[in-house]
């Protein structure tokens, strides 16, 4: 594999693992007995799927958190050697980001799907974070067909770091349920609010930010 080919080969990678993810989550959904407490390891169905999981859970989801923590790790380090090697591609450009919203826009949905009580994210929270991310992404495609550069900024990386982590608990919530007790609800619950704000503060920076190129002139325009 040649130098040039391994940022890309990184983006797919973490297409891949997030099917892990989902399916392994799919089949948890399926299986799973409804439960109000948060941090309550997870319980079965009696049936074929459920006593499967129920027997490999204890490491099953352990593998789980840490494919996560390998897939967020994929997404730093495909960007920091294309621009380290100065193998920036098209592909690269339009995948990296592709795969970014397709790790936690799918990780969202299938745990918003286990209920508020037990993960402390409620469907419209996902429906806010899912639907910046399709604006976003139609107005830099609009942009850039225009010729106009339309880069992430600050708030931008912001709100993928805390959407990450994010995430990042809540997996961690199913693999070790028990490590933070009583503080799971507020973790929870201000991970997922500071994932709906910081989406929404840079969803309209990006807005207006999109506003000010459009309407130019380019050259004196002032970007936050």
């Amino acid at each position: 594999m040649q130098r040039a080919d391994i940022p890309n080969a990184l983006t797919l990678l973490r297409l891949m693992l997030s099917g892990l993810l989902f399916i392994v989550l799919s089949l948890a959904l399926e299986a799973r007995l409804p439960s109000d407490a948060i941090g309550a390891p997870l319980r079965f169905e009696p049936t074929a799927l459920g006593g499967w999981l129920d027997r490999q859970g204890s490491w099953l989801f352990d593998a789980l958190f840490w494919t996560y923590v390998a897939s967020a790790l994929t997404d730093m380090l495909d960007g920091y050697l294309a621009r380290r090697w100065e193998v920036t591609s098209a592909f690269g450009r339009v995948a990296d980001p592709f795969a970014d919203k397709i790790l936690i826009s799918g990780s969202l949905i299938l745990f918003a799907c286990m209920g508020f009580e037990a993960t402390r994210l409620a469907p419209w929270m996902v429906v806010v974070i899912i639907a910046r991310e399709y604006l976003v992404t139609g107005l830099r495609g609009h942009l850039e067909s225009k010729g106009l550069a339309f880069p992430a900024n600050a708030w931008g990386k912001a709100k993928m770091w805390i959407q990450s982590v994010h995430c990042g608990a809540l997996y961690l919530l199913l693999a070790r349920p028990s490590m933070f007790g009583e503080h799971w609800p507020l973790l929870l619950s201000g991970l997922a609010y500071g994932a709906v704000f910081t989406t929404a503060l840079s969803g309209f920076i990006y807005i207006r930010r999109a506003r000010l190129l459009l309407i130019g002139p380019k050259e004196d325009v002032e970007l936050p």
